[in-house]
């Protein structure tokens, strides 16, 4: 993954990662389109009005399928955390006449497969099958929407498979300082929601609560489709309305509220481990998709790829305070966040947290350089060979697409978009993500070392 989905991000918010995360490399560095030829974008409409969005592609006879819904985890109710991640975990555990192991042999027989999931914001399908057994595979994907199974022995399976994730992240430091970051920048906010009380909802959570979120979240007017591989528009278009036409016709979304953090303060979170933690974030205004496309330039300035990026050179390379150190841009539906890591030896985190603190000063106010710039572009198109390879790759570009409200034809001249970003692009989007003064610290570290907090702040003043 490139950096703007780093795992430093997805430690952060670790269910959004499983599918925006894959949406953002797809979009931000698996650009450049003319270099590989890529088949036009269709927008195919089903005869019932259901949109879909196809890249046809013979080489393989594969269909890959990408399927979104606004909600994930956000929709999930009151006292009921969890509910999106038991739908998703649930999506291919039996459907219509078939129990768990019956679907799933059916599935293996073909070569097909599908499952759900949810993120943070986006609830997902994603759906591959051989092209030969297509009819088949999307009648059990058919299913899966309209007959679900709840079965007693998957709904335990899952609730003990995700409460054990929950009492692992509890004893794991990286995981405790991530939350209470988190905590401190998003107060009530269900993305700051406390170990116990993620704990509690999956315990309560039951079939019924199950049916009512996919009856509120899975719906047409909340569908996002992208389809890429051996299956033209004419056959696209009747199966859409075979698998999606009996959803609900719109959803039934409940609000959000908005992020209310306590701001700019360091804590100190005493712990038994040889290593100093340091996380540092803020929340921050949601950029558009072309101050994202210079964040992208900007991160990997900062963390990465010109001599590995100025503050793995000021702090790794130079002076080796730190073990690795990176920053990362979380972009939500209203609103963003700044976020960045390091490890360290105790004694060292005041000097790496004032260089860090000066070297994000620095860029605010003396932005990127022309030579930074220069270097970064290219690395950034040219990294699509890698990045596009595959039916899913292309099926994740398609959705990243239409979720940044981006054209059909924005493959036309991605590299000229990219190229055309300028150095006073990426400096004032410096100046909306990057500010020292406001970002919220946490640091983990030896129960002697409570000073560090203090210390770590003074320095870097």
């Amino acid at each position: 993954m490139n950096n703007v989905a780093s795992c430093l991000a997805g430690r952060l918010r670790a269910a959004a990662a499983r599918f925006l995360g894959l949406v953002i490399v797809a979009i931000v560095i698996g650009l450049a389109a003319p270099a590989l030829a890529l088949p036009e974008v269709q927008k195919v409409v089903s005869p019932g009005g259901i949109e879909a969005w196809l890249m046809e592609l013979n080489d393989a006879p594969v269909i890959t399928l990408r399927v979104s819904f606004k909600g994930g985890d956000m929709q999930n109710p009151e006292g009921k955390y969890g509910t999106g991640d038991m739908t998703g975990y649930l999506f291919n555990e039996g459907a219509g006449p078939f129990d768990t192991l019956q679907i799933h042999q059916k599935l293996a027989r073909i070569g097909a497969s599908f499952h759900g999931s949810s993120g943070l914001e986006y609830f997902t399908i994603s759906f591959s099958t051989p092209s030969a057994s297509k009819d088949e595979a999307f009648d059990l994907l058919r299913l899966a929407f309209t007959e679900p199974h709840f079965d007693t022995e998957p709904f335990e399976r899952a609730r003990t498979i995700y409460t054990a994730q929950i009492e692992a992240a509890q004893k794991s430091p990286g995981s405790i300082a991530s939350k209470t970051l988190s905590q401190r920048l998003y107060g009530n906010h269900p993305i700051a929601l406390d170990w116990a009380s993620r704990k509690a909802g999956f315990a309560s959570v039951n079939p019924a609560d199950i049916a009512a979120y996919r009856r509120r979240v899975l719906a047409r007017d909340n569908l996002t489709v992208a389809v890429s591989g051996n299956i033209d528009a004419a056959t696209l278009a009747p199966l859409l309305d075979r698998v999606f036409g009996s959803l609900p016709a719109e959803a039934e979304l409940q609000s959000v509220p908005a992020p209310n953090g306590s701001g700019a303060k360091c804590q100190f979170l005493p712990m038994n481990i040889p290593q100093a933690l340091v996380k540092f974030g803020v929340v921050v205004p949601r950029l558009t998709w072309r101050q994202f496309l210079a964040w992208s330039i900007l991160e990997s300035i900062m963390d990465e790829g010109v001599s590995s990026g100025r503050l793995s050179r000021e702090l790794r390379e130079k002076r080796g305070l730190v073990y690795g150190v990176g920053v990362s841009y979380n972009r939500y539906s209203s609103f963003g966040q700044f976020y960045g890591e390091f490890a360290a030896k105790m004694d060292d985190v005041p000097n790496a947290v004032a260089i860090t603190w000066r070297e994000l000063r620095r860029m605010v106010e003396e932005g990127p350089t022309d030579a930074e710039l220069a270097t970064v572009k290219p690395m950034m198109i040219g990294r699509t060979l890698l990045g596009l390879d595959t039916g899913g790759a292309l099926a994740n570009l398609l959705m990243g697409m239409q979720l940044m409200d981006q054209p059909t034809t924005f493959l036309h001249d991605i590299a000229g978009e990219i190229e055309s970003i300028t150095r006073q692009d990426v400096w004032d989007v410096a100046k909306i993500v990057i500010n020292p003064d406001r970002l919220a610290i946490v640091i983990a570290g030896q129960p002697g070392q409570t000073n560090l907090c203090e210390m770590a702040v003074a320095q870097a003043k």
